[in-house]
């Protein structure tokens, strides 16, 4: 990074009159003094720990991080760097881990509020008073961490915490290389942005930029191989880190590039730019700020600061509005990505910037030889910048985390098996488990990890005779029993294995399946934030989880915390979690036919996800399941504003087209249902009305209409058994054999031959010696 110090600082006076200025030689000049810049970062890491401690809670906290931290069985690839650290304080054996890792969050997001307020001080120079440069340096310092995203990832133990300290001290180290003309210092720069690129990939533009600032201006003094080379070397080094870690693990070079590519690196024209990214940074900062760091761009044109005005600019154009530009954007659900590293140098320059405008405002409202009083405004503005963004920031509750996680385990049943669909759900509640110590007696199994045959293998090892997992799939007797079993999920692979592009993904549904069907009758199986066609058409909603099969689950409370007023108006980790919660309940209460509910769980998705797709499809497809098409034309518009491309737009109209097309089915066949006068015409209508059904797993319909039919026709056998099908894919076990043994009552070896080949009785695993002679009709 450059100051341009040889050239006229922010603060130096103009010459009004008399001769001109003796020209200054570069080589002669002294380097700048640091010790404002020393006394800027100490008060912004006293003040900046202070703050984040005072914030601090329970140490128990929301996002995917933690989870991976505490937990060696984690499914999820995490940075490398960070992971090591995180691991390294949840080592120490002593103490709550939880806390220990939120402290040591705390203690990173202060040093790294540290080096920025040392680079903002020793940019603006000591010549001006080393008082204004440190009021500028804690000014940049304290306003960085008031921004709701850097205090969001400070309070989810983000891996930003590392990237970002890693960063700002590699560019510290570049601009006191820069300011003292000594090429040597680059090699520490050059090291710390190679961890910080080892940790994120994407951070490897970080180098392109220092090596350019470096060039920019070492390069006219010295040889550029002197620049070129203790950069590279430095930087080099780390970089090979998680090379090395996947050739120590034996993943070897494919291993590597696999994982690799599922991770943000450079790679140009990969996405587009965000041009819109100045309305990004309006909820991270006030018109004030904003408007302070326009004036920051001054520095650009002013001597003495174009070089780091340049070089900051630059930064923000690469962390911000370009950075899906110039990184990939392939992402895999087994690896987690952290988009809080780049967005937080964006606003670090942002906060730099926004103290240059306050310094340069000073400037020209006071007399340029007045340097008290240019200190006194700088002062006042950088206190008033601060307590607006204070005011504005949202509020937070450090104690939700905890509660929501101790409430889906109280409506979890004893010893019962949780199944989470998403990396935030996992890690909340193996977090609470192994540093509270509540309830051990669950097992958390993600299902990104029965998705992977290596977490498989260590799920398989892991609980042996507890849980049954298949270390090999598909098993062997499959392909011929899922056609009987599961018609409609099998008839779907097969359509993909058409299409091509296969991934372990696509058999989620018979997974999930498959891993139920092995372990419901020994112990309770719950789902948390798990999407899955069967499992939405089945389960019962129990608080926050869905239970399947339904047979002894009861009625849940942690709802009911989600919905308590403020509940969305935390840290966007705690949203994000919500959201994944919510949204695979909200499709459960559509398909199954209870669309108010569906509607009020789709307006909380709304409200913890305002800009979040799935929130505004689930709002829409609920409505259009009730039949309002206007609300649905009024959800669905504001979901195409989000959509990515042509194909979105026409697989989303045709999911709206297909919800009417249910609700008219549900309709009608609720109208079938209740004829009192059942001749052939009004039969034959009904079960083609009910095979539709059976094909789109509208299983509450068909329950509701098969009610409704049995009270009027009490004792017909097709009734009693579609009826016992229904309620055996509910789940509802006991209720289906007992109308099984009705209809076996009416004609017994119809129900026999039957049970044969209909898979949709599988659970309650019927066997011919249940049924004796004496049983028939």
């Amino acid at each position: 990074m450059s100051s341009d110090s040889y050239q006229k600082p922010l603060d130096d006076p103009w010459p009004v009159s008399g001769d001109a200025p003796a020209v200054v030689i570069p080589e002669d000049e002294p380097p700048t003094n640091v010790s404002p810049a020393m006394l800027a970062a100490l008060a912004a890491f006293v003040g900046v720990l202070v703050y984040l401690l005072f914030h601090l809670g329970n140490g128990l906290a929301f996002g995917p991080w933690q989870g991976a931290y505490l937990d060696a069985a984690f499914p999820y690839r995490a940075p490398l760097i960070s992971l090591w650290t995180g691991r390294a304080v949840a080592a120490i054996p002593f103490g709550d881990a939880a806390r220990r890792l939120s402290f040591a969050s705390v203690m990173l997001g202060a040093l790294a509020c540290a080096m920025l307020a040392l680079m903002a001080a020793r940019a603006l120079g000591a010549r001006p008073g080393g008082i204004t440069a440190a009021c500028g340096g804690v000014g940049a310092g304290l306003l960085f961490a008031l921004t709701p995203a850097w205090s969001n990832a400070v309070a989810s133990n983000s891996p930003a915490m590392v990237t970002v300290l890693l960063s700002l001290i590699g560019l510290a180290f570049v601009q006191h290389a820069i300011e003292t003309r000594t090429a040597g210092w680059l090699a520490y720069g050059g090291l710390a942005i190679g961890f910080a690129t080892a940790n994120d990939p994407s951070f490897a533009i970080l180098f392109v930029i220092a090596l350019l600032a470096a060039l920019g201006t070492l390069g006219e003094r010295i040889s550029v191989a002197r620049v070129f080379a203790p950069l590279l070397c430095g930087f080099a080094a780390p970089v090979l880190v998680p090379f090395a870690r996947s050739l120590v693990l034996g993943e070897g070079l494919d291993g590597f590039l696999a994982h690799a590519m599922a991770t943000a690196y450079p790679t140009i024209g990969d996405g587009v730019p965000r041009l819109g990214f100045g309305l990004e940074l309006r909820p991270q900062f006030s018109w004030v700020m904003l408007g302070a760091t326009l004036a920051g761009m001054t520095a650009l044109f002013t001597p003495g600061m174009r070089g780091a005005a340049t070089t900051w600019a630059l930064l923000f154009l690469a962390m911000g509005p370009f950075w899906p530009m110039l990184t990939n954007q392939r992402s895999s659900a087994y690896v987690l990505r952290d988009t809080d590293a780049a967005t937080s140098i964006a606003s670090a320059a942002v906060c730099i910037g926004a103290v240059w405008g306050l310094a340069w405002l000073a400037r020209v409202l006071a007399r340029r030889d007045r340097g008290a009083t240019i200190t006194a405004l700088m002062a006042c503005g950088v206190a008033i910048m601060v307590g607006v963004q204070y005011a504005a920031l949202p509020k937070r509750d450090a104690a939700r985390a905890d509660a929501l996680a101790r409430s889906i385990f109280a409506d979890s049943g004893t010893n019962a098996v949780i199944v989470t669909g998403d990396a935030r759900t996992t890690s909340l509640l193996r977090t609470i488990q192994l540093a509270r110590g509540v309830r051990r007696d669950l097992a958390v199994v993600s299902v990104h990890a029965l998705e992977q045959p290596e977490w498989r293998a260590r799920l398989a090892a892991t609980y042996r005779d507890e849980l049954r997992v298949v270390t090999d799939f598909p098993p062997d007797n499959a392909w011929t029993r899922w056609p009987v079993e599961r018609p409609n999920e099998f008839g779907l692979l097969n359509a993909t294995l058409r299409d091509g592009g296969l991934q372990e993904g696509d058999f989620r549904d018979l997974l999930l399946w498959e891993f139920m069907r092995d372990n419901f009758s020994a112990r309770p199986i719950l789902f948390a934030g798990v999407t899955s066609a069967w499992l939405t058409a089945r389960g019962k909603p129990v608080g926050m989880l869905l239970a399947y099969p339904r047979e002894g689950a009861g009625e849940g409370n942690a709802l009911a915390l989600v919905t308590a007023a403020g509940a969305f108006d935390t840290d966007q980790e705690m949203a994000a979690t919500n959201l994944s919660l919510l949204l695979p309940l909200a499709e459960a209460s559509r398909r199954q036919n209870d669309v108010p509910q569906a509607e009020k769980l789709a307006a909380l998705a709304r409200e913890n996800g305002p800009n979040n797709a799935g929130a505004w499809l689930s709002s829409a497809r609920a409505a259009a399941r009730g039949g309002r098409r206007e609300q649905a034309v009024a959800f669905s518009a504001r979901y195409l504003r989000m959509a990515n491309n042509p194909r979105e737009m026409k697989d989303f109209l045709g999911l709206i087209e297909e919800d009417l097309q249910r609700n008219a089915l549900a309709v009608e066949f609720s109208t079938a249902a209740i004829q009192t006068e059942v001749n052939d015409a009004t039969r034959m209508r009904r079960d083609q009305l009910a095979e539709m059904l059976w094909g789109l797993d509208e299983l509450s319909v068909l329950a509701t209409g098969y009610d409704v039919a049995m009270q009027i026709g009490p004792g017909d056998f097709e009734l009693l058994y579609e009826r016992a099908a229904v309620n055996a894919q509910l789940g509802e076990l006991d209720i289906a054999r007992a109308l099984v043994g009705e209809a076996v009552k009416v004609d017994f070896q119809k129900v026999w031959s039957r049970m044969q080949w209909d898979g949709r009785f599988y659970l309650l695993e019927v066997k011919r010696p249940e049924f004796t002679p004496g049983t028939r009709g």
